[in-house]
């Protein structure tokens, strides 16, 4: 097809298509992007001619201070007004007005070239719930600064790696296509740049199929928006916040774990096994394990919190928490280990192992006293569920199906 004839059937499509028979709903936000949202509405036209369907291009002003909606709807684009400042904001207002069954996401600023649409409708005809663009092999010189490409990116590529189990390359990379019936617009809340992130571990929590396609990355036109620190942190709070497991669970067991060591050091010492210690384990077992019962009891909560809102499917490790933080019996419970420390000095060993004794248990049964009262505290305020959530079967692991 020559190029006179491309722009034609472009010029065809756009004025034939109608509401009910969009396919495709490209979603480009916008903030000031005066001297690259014409070319990116252009070219997301030309990607959805070259693949044939029928589809929409939504511009989301964020609160232009130029021309931007001016020239993206004289390119043809249906421009949206979202007053509430966020790349997160602008793309839930974009998802919510679209029409089409699949959507395509991408920004304004002339860095993404949206005639590769049909790479990506294609990644989705295979079976792909979601697929996203990798720009790592294909970076043009001075398109991304030198700290975002090797070190902010690949970082935080690999931390969503290991902690949330999708291996993908390129985590920040803007230009996506995904199908709404399998990774549903309405469960992306986030307000900021982490809203990138928080699609990706949507997709995995709910198994959708992701697949990467290699795409150039340009330029961009105009002034970047992004602030490198700010954006950056956002990001790393919300992927340890989505990541309970390896920020508060895993630590919390070793340190609980760590005590109970230290505590049986101390009897070593105290019956002369091991001899005279330079240092006292004891005070150091009762730390371990304030430590450790804290970060158990926070990072349960924090599970119960994603669970509630479909962010995470609870496991049955996940009951052992839930029955010693957040159980009914548990109290009788605190209060029984309580008692217990007082009465620890009836121990017939001589040394600091009573003492550590007395401490371990009186601080475990105050901490989970304490940390029922604040879940009861949290449950009346909506930020842990008032009922009881059903457990999964399948064994612990906080990775594409936790």
């Amino acid at each position: 097809m020559s190029r006179v004839e491309a722009e034609a059937a472009d010029i065809a499509m756009r004025e034939a298509v109608s509401p009910a028979s969009i396919e495709v709903s490209v979603v480009i936000p916008c903030l000031s992007e005066e001297e690259g949202i014409g070319w990116a509405v252009d070219r997301a036209f030309e990607g959805l001619a070259r693949a044939c369907k029928r589809g929409e291009v939504l511009v989301v002003d964020n609160g232009s201070e130029d021309r931007s909606a001016e020239v993206a709807a004289a390119h043809g684009a249906r421009v949206i007004y979202e007053p509430r400042r966020g790349y997160g904001c602008a793309y839930q207002r974009g998802f919510a007005e679209a029409r089409g069954e699949v959507i395509a996401m991408g920004d304004g600023d002339g860095t993404y070239d949206f005639a590769l649409l049909p790479s990506f409708l294609e990644a989705l005809d295979d079976g792909a719930g979601l697929a996203i663009g990798s720009r790592l092999s294909a970076v043009q010189r001075g398109s991304m600064p030198l700290l975002h490409r090797y070190l902010g990116n690949p970082v935080l590529s690999l931390l969503f790696s290991w902690w949330i189990g999708l291996r993908l390359s390129d985590v920040y990379s803007g230009m996506r296509v995904f199908r709404t019936c399998l990774l549903r617009p309405a469960l992306m809340t986030a307000d900021g740049m982490e809203f990138a992130l928080q699609m990706l571990v949507l997709a995995a929590r709910q198994s959708v199929t992701v697949r990467e396609v290699s795409i150039p990355y340009y330029s961009r036109l105009g002034t970047s928006k992004l602030q490198t620190w700010r954006d950056g942190w956002r990001s790393l709070r919300f992927l340890l916040l989505s990541s309970p497991d390896f920020l508060l669970l895993y630590p919390g067991v070793a340190a609980t774990l760590a005590g109970i060591c230290l505590l049986l050091l101390t009897l070593a010492s105290d019956l002369s096994v091991l001899g005279h210690l330079p240092w006292a384990p004891s005070f150091s077992s009762g730390l371990c394990v304030f430590l450790g019962l804290q970060a158990m009891a926070f990072g349960s909560s924090l599970r119960l919190h994603l669970a509630m809102h479909g962010q995470a499917v609870l496991r049955r490790i996940d009951g052992l928490f839930v029955a010693i933080f957040h159980g009914s019996r548990s109290a009788f419970v605190a209060i029984c280990l309580t008692l217990c420390g007082a009465l620890a000095r009836l121990i017939p060993v001589e040394g600091l192992f009573r003492g550590a004794v007395a401490q371990l248990l009186v601080i475990s049964g105050a901490q989970i006293l304490l940390w029922l009262i604040f879940a009861a505290a949290l449950r009346e305020a909506g930020w842990l569920p008032r009922h009881q959530v059903r457990m999964d079967l399948r064994p612990a692991n906080d990775g594409v199906a936790p």
